[in-house]
């Protein structure tokens, strides 16, 4: 076993097996037969080698792991005691029995003298073997707990050191028994001089102090004390934690002062952004901090929206918010903390917000907190869809100008044509209804256009028959025919519906004229639903195609190769505008047949 040093290098020997007790037995060879006989033989625990002098037993030493070394007092070219003395140099705890054949009273205070573990005669009662393997067991066991616990301390004390707080032990009398690196710093002594004193000795500044109240009441109380303060001895804010036991007290020294002073800063920080906070005129300010709770919260959209302070105070949005919100404004919260600033526009109970979220920084750059400033842009955005609504209704009615129109022009331009031609008085007379019509149209357009979702939409009573014959006026009939046998009478606003026929109309014109006959004649009938819901138009053309029905009211969706495929979207757009129903099938000719419900009938 080779010699062990100071710390670590000592443990071989301590880790030895509890179930091992290794012996090394130095003396003459019958003596050391007889003992490893006798020692192995009453307890299966003991391992002995023997050594026959001083010199080969320092080799086994120094080669392999040894819990105890038992020697005769007298060994060729020295005693016992010297070899004692020998191994101490090297082994200074190493349990050492000296088993002496010719031991005395003078053998025996010499061997004490340098370090024996124990002495026993080796001549003598009958059981001095027993007694031999007694003594050495109780040796090597005490020796194993004092290098256990000694190790132990060790690997505490090195803990100790390693951690940043301070740390001192104190006996019942005040005496300082331990104090760290940290400590030592903290409370501006020396080590080496402040172990062994008490502690108003050494450090005679903190009497008079919480420090010191905190101590006394932690020394006759079962229960640790904590006392946090600004202590002028120790020169900045401590946290002082004392363990009572029954030895005297442990004590943490744990230094808060950066700690005080970020809280202080970022009090400040609040009460500055306070006013603002509890004031914001339209929407909400929050501060937040490292965890992305909220630490404040004011404005006066937080009571409009059920929200207060107090419901979010040491909350996260994931929290307080929907999901969808929460995960937006977490992720902002998150990059404002690690010094990111960000802009966007969110919703909340069908308001709208633009929010901006930046990092706080104290007077050394570092973050301490993150705010956002959540402002009301609900009637902006409104305006702005309202605009957007109205943006799309202009282009649209752009379109129906140019389709809307085109019946009545082209009416106009034949008339016209005939008029000149012929100069017969009923010409004259289709060219004024045309225009008439095409003032009507132009007059409704333009107050939908300028009013939008406004445009008047006031309803009288509307003859279907006599307004479907007005219509056919303004239209190319050439070769088609009429059917319109009904009495019905309908609310509706006379301008719109006429619209609506008109292009029902003309669609059954156009796509009945596709018929295989080609000579344009197409029958286009109009009458009442069945069921007193509403009222229909329907043509013996070739009708609709099953596949395409769903698409028939799509804008620019038109089967005729030179159609603008409008009629029917602005047919249905007047159908919604005033609340009914419509829907494509199929007559009873197998033409198209559009049926209009929800419709108010006039009894």
């Amino acid at each position: 076993m080779s010699p062990p040093e100071t710390g670590p290098a000592e443990r071989p020997s301590v880790e030895s097996s509890a179930d091992r007790i290794r012996v090394l037995y130095v003396d003459e060879p019958e003596h050391g037969d007889r003992v490893e006989s006798y020692l192995e033989g009453a307890d299966g625990r003991f391992e002995v080698s023997t050594a026959t002098d001083s010199s080969e037993a320092r080799t086994r030493l120094a080669e392999r792991d040894v819990d105890c070394v038992v020697s005769d007092d007298r060994l060729p070219g020295e005693s016992g005691v010297e070899f004692l003395r020998r191994v101490r140099e090297d082994y200074p705890e190493l349990p050492f029995v000296l088993f002496a054949g010719n031991g005395s009273e003078a053998v025996a205070s010499e061997a004490i003298a340098a370090g024996v573990t124990d002495y026993l005669p080796r001549d003598g009662a009958d059981d001095r073997y027993a007694v031999l393997a007694e003594r050495v067991r109780d040796a090597v066991e005490r020796y194993r707990t004092e290098q256990a616990a000694a190790a132990t301390e060790r690997w505490l004390r090195r803990g100790c050191e390693r951690v940043t707080d301070g740390f001192l032990v104190l006996n019942r009398s005040w005496a300082v028994q331990f104090v760290n690196g940290a400590g030592a710093a903290q409370l501006g002594v020396a080590r080496d001089a402040v172990v062994g004193q008490r502690l108003w000795d050494a450090v005679p500044e903190l009497r008079g102090t919480p420090v010191e109240d905190a101590l006394r009441s932690a020394a006759t109380s079962v229960d640790p004390t904590t006392v946090e303060t600004d202590c002028g001895p120790l020169d900045g804010w401590y946290t002082v934690t004392a363990y009572p036991d029954a030895d005297g007290l442990s004590v943490f020294l744990r230094d808060t002062t950066e700690r005080k002073r970020r809280e202080r800063e970022l009090e400040a920080t609040r009460e500055r952004y306070e006013g603002l906070v509890e004031a914001f005129p339209n929407g909400g300010v929050f501060l937040f901090d490292e965890d992305c709770r909220f630490t404040a919260a004011g404005g006066v959209d937080l009571t409009r929206v059920g929200l207060s302070e107090e419901h979010l105070l040491g909350r996260r949005p994931s929290e307080v918010f929907p999901p969808e919100n929460a995960a937006l404004l977490e992720s902002a919260y998150e990059a404002a903390l690690d010094g990111e600033r960000r802009s966007f526009e969110d919703s909340f109970i069908g308001r709208y917000y633009h929010v901006q979220t930046f990092p706080i920084r104290d007077s050394d750059g570092d973050i301490v907190s993150g705010m956002a400033v959540a402002q009301n842009i609900t009637d902006r955005k409104e305006r702005e869809e309202r605009l957007r609504r109205q943006n799309e209704r202009l282009e649209t009615f752009a379109r129906f100008v140019s389709h809307d129109l085109r019946n009545p022009l082209s009416v106009l331009q034949g008339a016209l044509y005939l008029a000149e031609e012929t100069g017969e008085p009923q010409h004259f007379d289709r060219c004024q209804s045309a225009v008439e019509r095409m003032e009507q149209l132009i007059d409704g357009l333009l107050a939908m256009a300028t009013d939008g979702e406004e445009a008047d939409m006031s309803v009288a009573a509307v003859s279907l028959a006599d307004c479907t014959r007005n219509c056919w006026q303004t239209l190319d009939t050439a070769g088609a025919t009429l059917v319109a046998d009904t009495d019905l009478t309908v609310e509706a606003n006379y301008v719109r519906f006429r619209q609506l026929l008109e292009n029902l109309l003309q669609n059954a014109l156009d796509h009945g004229r596709t018929a295989s006959n080609g000579d344009g004649a197409v029958t286009v009938t109009v009458g009442a639903l069945d069921d007193g819901s509403g009222f229909f138009v329907a043509d013996d053309g070739p009708g609709v195609a099953d596949d395409i029905r769903g698409e028939a009211f799509d804008l620019g969706r038109s089967s005729v190769e030179d159609g603008t495929g409008l009629g029917l979207a602005i047919g249905k757009q007047i159908v919604e505008d005033h609340g009914w129903d419509i829907r494509v099938t199929e007559s009873a000719d197998g033409g198209a047949r559009f049926e209009v419900s929800g419709v108010t009938v006039v009894e």
